[in-house]
């Protein structure tokens, strides 16, 4: 069963103010709420609302209304949801969670501006909630609003870097466009944030996919990758045009210097040589077009990550530096050809045991550099 953001555990162990009964009674209390959240979890909703209804007996805490409110969300009573979210929200309205349930709860009765407005309410009291951003999108994704869905996504990125599921959704958007390029981007950023889902394999496959689809050979010898047309247009606005005569010859390359996705396509097509002659390529050739890229791009005589300060390309050379940049590439996209993963894998066990032991404690460096399309320009 989905889980539905079942209670906030550590909430649940806030110390308590009062006497040593009170401290007493509440600990009793949120026993009965953690058995509560596990029949919820089992599918036994109408028995959750039992103890929970006992732990309020003991010890009110607006978490033990939030989860029965989510019980009857499950069991799809929703205007009795509403009806029990709603008074949570106005009477504590201290967690982005109130907004976002009940909000869902609005837009499954049919109600989407109800809770579109509820969702607004919502971030002007939590301004960084990528959850809140999230339900934005997909209620307009729901209204076959796309690019306004996609507008809430990204602000959800940029709000929040490590809410994993906006990633997830502006993925699926731009693999549908001419800008791949952030497919691959956001793709992998999601990868890095969400673990063990069926969503992660679809992602991973995805994103093998999308190496797969964006070759092309031009003439005899040219070869070049389609991930993007944005990356190749320069756009000088009037006044730029009117000043160049001012322009140091500094700020005149700046005015004229690629976006971040034309750059990056054009350094990754130098790794072109690893697609077969039907343009397709596998794991071990998608590692040497990634290491290539990465050579390029950080190693090389013009480091690029100054320009366009991206967070993926120096987590990428620490990887290089450990000697696990190949059974990461492997572990990404493991999901696009699974057979192949398992017996590099199963011969590499050793170098792999290294890369998860490493990968488990370093993520990835969002407080030094760029996560966002939004945030690059």
């Amino acid at each position: 069963m989905q889980r539905f953001y079942f209670a906030i555990l550590v909430c649940l162990f806030l110390v308590a103010k009062g006497s040593k009964a009170q401290s007493e009674r509440e600990m009793q209390a949120d026993s009965l709420a953690r058995m509560a959240i596990a029949l919820m979890e089992d599918g036994e909703p109408v028995r959750a609302i039992e103890l929970l209804e006992d732990a309020k007996k003991l010890f009110n805490k607006w978490l033990y209304d939030y989860e029965i409110g989510l019980a009857y969300y499950i069991m799809e009573d929703y205007p009795q949801a509403e009806k029990i979210l709603r008074k949570v929200q106005r009477r504590d309205g201290s967690d982005p969670l109130q907004y976002k349930m009940l909000g869902n709860t609005y837009s499954l009765m049919g109600n989407r501006d109800k809770a579109r407005k509820t969702y607004h309410k919502g971030l002007k009291k939590f301004p960084n909630a990528g959850s809140l951003y999230l339900e934005l999108g997909i209620v307009e994704k729901l209204d076959a609003n796309f690019e306004q869905a996609l507008f809430y996504w990204e602000q959800g990125i940029a709000a929040d870097p490590t809410h994993s599921s906006n990633y997830y959704w502006a993925t699926k958007f731009f693999n549908d466009t001419s800008e791949r390029i952030w497919a691959l981007l956001y793709g992998e950023i999601f990868l890095n944030l969400e673990f063990n889902t069926p969503r992660v394999d679809e992602i991973s496959a995805l994103l093998f996919e999308v190496y797969n689809d964006v070759h092309e050979t031009k003439g005899d010898t040219a070869q070049t990758l389609n991930l993007t047309q944005r990356g190749f247009t320069i756009n000088l606005t009037l006044d730029d045009l009117k000043d160049l005569k001012k322009s140091s010859a500094e700020e005149m390359a700046k005015l004229f210097r690629l976006p971040f996705e034309g750059v990056v396509s054009l350094s990754m097509a130098i790794g072109s040589i690893h697609y077969d002659d039907d343009g397709k390529i596998d794991l071990e050739g998608i590692h040497q077009l990634r290491t290539a890229f990465i050579e390029h791009w950080m190693l090389g005589e013009e480091n690029k990550q100054e320009d366009y300060p991206f967070v993926l390309f120096p987590f990428h050379a620490r990887l290089m530096e450990q000697g696990l940049f190949q059974y990461y590439n492997y572990f990404l996209l493991r999901s696009g050809d699974p057979e192949t993963y398992e017996t590099f894998k199963n011969d590499n066990e050793a170098g792999f045991f290294r890369f998860f032991e490493w990968y488990n404690q370093n993520d990835l460096p969002f407080e030094e550099n760029i996560h966002s399309r939004l945030l690059m320009f």
